[in-house]
């Protein structure tokens, strides 16, 4: 919950900043020095679009939290329901069958259980999602290119993107302990110990930068486009891996606070 804070406040920060220097940059939303009391709280909660906090990402983090105020429910279902009761949050979360309810997600809430599953249970999922490693290398790509083609069906889209996330998942896990185990690829703990902090701070700056981006070329055409969509978040990653250097050598204590000790 620290750095969950931190971070919220941080954004603030930068936007308070960002909109008293360039001035008609916020897209017709509310100045943040313009803000309630009420709705400086509810940076904290859900001030962006009624769902996020002012530190968008963090929404998953947020629900997170909630659900482990419910982890003895959890632990208590899972313990008499055992899989089946993935099953049920599976097709709960898939199909978007849930309740309205700002930090009560079905993602979370699915994706916790699975991860209470697995530890309850004393099953290791790379072992069991292994066999299923050559199956996801051939239906990840068929179903990314199925989005594109029916991207203009929503209705559609909504299934196919909860797969690919599946799909994704169970890819990058069993093809990261394939080659981990042979040896090819080892464990880069400098990217590891960042991640949090790339989480936490990139969709901010990632905004900001677009932004700048747009306005300063003005890419016009599908290729310019797609140039800003894939430079600026690399430009992002390595500017937040070396942020991230800097704060560790100099800031070990601060780093530690707004990472969680991650």
């Amino acid at each position: 919950m620290v750095p969950y804070i931190i971070w919220n406040i941080i954004v603030y920060l930068i936007l308070l900043l960002w909109q008293t220097f360039w001035p008609g940059s916020s897209s017709g939303s509310k100045l943040v020095i313009n803000y309630s009391f009420v709705e400086w709280l509810r940076i904290f909660w859900d001030i962006r679009s009624g769902f996020y906090p002012l530190c968008a990402q963090f929404w998953f983090l947020r629900d997170l939290m909630v659900v482990m105020i419910l982890s003895p429910v959890v632990y208590l279902l899972v313990k008499l329901l055992k899989q089946y009761f993935l099953c049920i949050l599976g097709i709960l979360w898939f199909t978007n069958t849930w309740f309205d309810i700002t930090g009560l997600s079905i993602a979370a809430i699915f994706f916790f259980s699975c991860g209470s599953y697995f530890g309850i249970m004393k099953k290791n999922f790379v072992k069991i999602l292994r066999p299923l490693m050559k199956l996801s290398v051939i239906i990840y790509p068929i179903v990314c290119l199925t989005i594109l083609y029916f991207r203009s069906e929503p209705a559609v889209v909504k299934y196919l993107l909860s797969l690919s996330t599946l799909i994704g998942m169970i890819l990058a896990i069993t093809i990261s302990a394939y080659y981990i185990s042979r040896g090819k690829w080892s464990v880069n703990n400098f990217l590891s110990e960042s991640s949090f902090f790339i989480y936490a701070y990139h969709q901010i700056i990632l905004a900001l930068v677009v932004k700048i981006a747009v306005k300063t070329f003005y890419p016009m055409s599908d290729f310019g486009l797609l140039v800003v969509y894939i430079i600026s978040p690399i430009l992002i990653i390595c500017f937040g891996l070396g942020l991230y250097y800097v704060l560790r050598h100099y800031l070990p204590r601060f780093t530690s606070i707004i990472t969680g000790g991650r």
